[in-house]
């Protein structure tokens, strides 16, 4: 396994329930058990790296996509740590998770209670629309026959 693997195993020791997005360059990667899921939710492609006796899953998008992929992950029902890279005086780059997201279950449960009231409207709209022609149906018929 290479350093940032080795790295990546370690903070995710710390954030166990999150995905973790660790920022490699302009990139954030994802990777082990998380890639799969992230790809999963996201839309985003899985590839294998590491050494052929070690391989592992990694995904990831550019640091321009953080919103996009952090918001599928939190509809998702994910929670996300985000490890971002920074250089020291020495200019030697460290990382560390900076930022937590994630949606609450109440707020999950509120879209789901949106997404049932939108589902219950159409539904009765159609209702109301079919008894609306039926009506018209019936009165032409009457019309026809009277």
């Amino acid at each position: 396994m290479d350093k940032i693997a080795k790295e990546y195993r370690k903070l995710k020791e710390d954030h166990p329930e999150e995905i973790l997005l660790y920022q490699v360059g302009i990139f954030y990667r994802i990777m082990f058990e998380d890639a799969g899921k992230a790809a999963a939710a996201t839309g985003l492609k899985l590839l294998m790296q590491g050494e052929v006796s070690e391989p592992y899953e990694i995904c990831g998008f550019p640091t321009s996509g953080l919103d996009k992929y952090v918001g599928k992950l939190a509809r998702a029902g994910f929670s996300a740590a985000i490890c971002n890279q920074e250089k020291d005086e020495d200019g030697q780059i460290r990382r560390e998770v900076v930022e937590f997201v994630r949606l609450s279950k109440n707020r999950t449960e509120q879209n789901r209670t949106e997404q049932n009231r939108t589902e219950q409207n159409r539904t009765e709209q159609n209702r109301t629309e079919q008894n609306r022609t039926e009506q018209n149906r019936t009165e032409q018929n009457r019309t026809e026959q009277g």
